[in-house]
């Protein structure tokens, strides 16, 4: 009789003052499992953004060596050639480097002409 008394169900009826927990666990597990799945897609995300970033730092090297070797080739063949070919070179490569990530655009560099620098347009001077 005493072994009946403790069931589940009768439990507010044996000991008075205690509500009746079943089910508590489920909401609670349930709680977890959305926070479980908040820290997942936080992952997740940042995962892909640490991928992007070293994507761009990838893309970026490429792009600027490729500048460097278009400008140091134009260099040796005429000292005052513009720098305009060796930037699109740079851009060209740094886009197929890093096309496939989204909101990814090439800004122009604008080198900014001085009086010493060589390699310099006729119209900079």
């Amino acid at each position: 009789m005493l072994a009946q008394s403790w069931s589940r169900g009768s439990l507010g009826k044996a000991m008075p003052g205690v509500a009746d927990r079943s089910g508590g666990m489920a909401v609670t597990m349930a709680f977890f499992m959305v926070a479980a799945l908040g820290i997942t897609a936080l992952a997740v995300d940042g995962a892909a953004a640490i991928s992007a970033h070293s994507r761009l730092d990838l893309a970026a090297d490429a792009g600027a060596l490729a500048a460097l070797r278009s400008a140091a080739t134009a260099y040796v063949l005429d000292p005052k050639t513009d720098l305009a070919l060796a930037e699109a070179v740079g851009a060209q490569r740094f886009m197929a480097q890093a096309g496939g990530i989204t909101g990814v655009s090439v800004p122009g560099v604008g080198w900014g002409c001085t009086s010493n620098t060589r390699g310099c347009s006729s119209a900079c001077k």
